[in-house]
């Protein structure tokens, strides 16, 4: 992400706009959204930064199917910093399913996402076989 996002509240598609590669171009910039052309391994990995104070959680779905999950907190009060969470789930995808960063649904949220030239949330993902 080139920018950090305050308040982004539940169900918020992740989108991450700063595309390095971007081989077929199945990931699109605009949406967020990774939609697979053929069936394979992959491996999907994202990392969140949270601002002082914040605290949510964030979920890599697959169509609208909950496949990994982290929560980002930096609440203490002797922490100034922001604080970091990442994941990295392997699964099979089949051709033409949905891959996506996504806020959690329902759970308690405060805060914001951060993205900067210090600190970056991302995502990647890459076939395997």
């Amino acid at each position: 992400m080139t920018d950090s996002e305050t308040d982004p509240g539940h169900h918020h598609t992740f989108i991450f706009d700063r595309v390095i590669i971007n081989i077929g171009g199945n990931y699109n910039r605009h949406t967020g959204i990774f939609t697979s052309t053929e069936l394979g391994v992959y491996i999907f990995s994202w990392t969140v930064f949270c601002y002082h104070g914040s605290y949510f959680g964030s979920e890599l779905i697959v169509n609208s199917n909950v496949k990994g999950g982290i929560t980002c907190e930096s609440l203490h009060p002797e922490n100034d910093f922001f604080n970091s969470a990442s994941s990295v789930v392997v699964l099979q995808i089949n051709s033409g399913d949905v891959v996506y960063v996504r806020t959690h649904p329902s759970n308690g949220m405060d805060g914001g996402i951060f993205s900067g030239d210090t600190q970056r949330t991302s995502f990647a993902g890459w076939k395997i076989i």
